[in-house]
């Protein structure tokens, strides 16, 4: 007999052991899945930031562009006031 319950108590840590491959194989997908959805949020915001950037030194360019009107602008003005 107690060579039948040591037998029945390793086929229980095998299976348990079994059991815990499963659970881990089953996190490992998971995981597997939740970092190539991030990956690909990830690619996504890299794409919108370039092209925010872009955006922003366009604009900047733009700002330039006006302040320097808006400078000409105000010494004509000042000239025309003086004049």
């Amino acid at each position: 007999h107690p060579g039948q319950r040591s037998r029945a108590r390793k086929l229980q840590y095998i299976a348990a052991l079994e059991k815990t491959v499963v659970l881990l194989q089953d996190a490992g997908l998971q995981l597997a899945f939740r970092a190539a959805s991030l990956a690909r949020k990830h690619a996504a915001l890299r794409i919108e930031n370039d092209s925010l950037k872009l955006e922003l030194v366009r604009m900047m360019k733009e700002k330039f562009i006006l302040d320097g009107e808006y400078q000409s602008l105000k010494k004509e003005m000042e000239r025309a006031r003086a004049g």
